[in-house]
C-alpha cells in the first residue's frame, strides 16, 4: 500500500483547488465563488496549498474575530 508524503498531498490538493477554483483564465472565490482579478488573490492560512478569497471575504473572516 501506497501513502504519499506530505508534499505530495499537498500537491494533490493545490491540483484539486486549481482544477475546482480556476476558470476562464481567472481564480474564483472558495467563499462566494466570484472571479478574482488578477493579483488580488488571498488565502485565509499561510499553506501554500490553500484555496484563494477574495478581499470581500476575506474581511468578512477577519472581521468576525
Amino acid at each position: 500500500m501506497y501513502i504519499p508524503d506530505p508534499i505530495e498531498r499537498m500537491e494533490m490538493r493545490a491540483a484539486d483547488w486549481q482544477e475546482y477554483l480556476f476558470r476562464d483564465g481567472l481564480w474564483h472565490c472558495c467563499e462566494c465563488e466570484q472571479p478574482i482579478p488578477s493579483g488580488h488573490e488571498h488565502t485565509l492560512t499561510a499553506d501554500p496549498a490553500a484555496p484563494p478569497i477574495c478581499w470581500t471575504c476575506f474581511k468578512e473572516a477577519f472581521d468576525e474575530c
